[in-house]
C-alpha cells in the first residue's frame, strides 16, 4: 500500500508526497530528507500532515502526487 500526504503549517501547504504506508511520519520526525520540515520541527512549530489517499500501486499514488503538486 501507498499513501499520497499534504504537510502544511497555518493551512498553508509546505510539501506534498508520497511513498509507502507511514512515510508521512518524516514531516513531523525532525529526521526528514527536507531540511525546512526539520527546521520547523526543531522551532516546535506545529507541522498538520493529512493523508490525501491510499492506493495499490506506486504508479497510481505518483500520479496524484504530481496532480497534487
Amino acid at each position: 500500500m501507498y499513501e499520497v500526504y499534504v504537510c502544511k503549517l497555518n493551512d498553508e501547504v509546505l510539501y506534498v508526497g508520497q511513498g509507502k504506508l507511514g512515510r508521512h511520519n518524516h514531516c513531523k520526525s525532525g529526521c526528514s530528507h527536507v531540511y525546512e520540515l526539520n527546521k520547523l520541527h526543531f522551532l516546535g512549530e506545529k507541522i498538520e500532515v493529512r493523508i490525501v489517499n491510499y492506493f495499490d500501486s506506486r504508479d497510481e499514488s505518483l500520479a496524484c502526487e504530481k496532480e497534487l503538486i
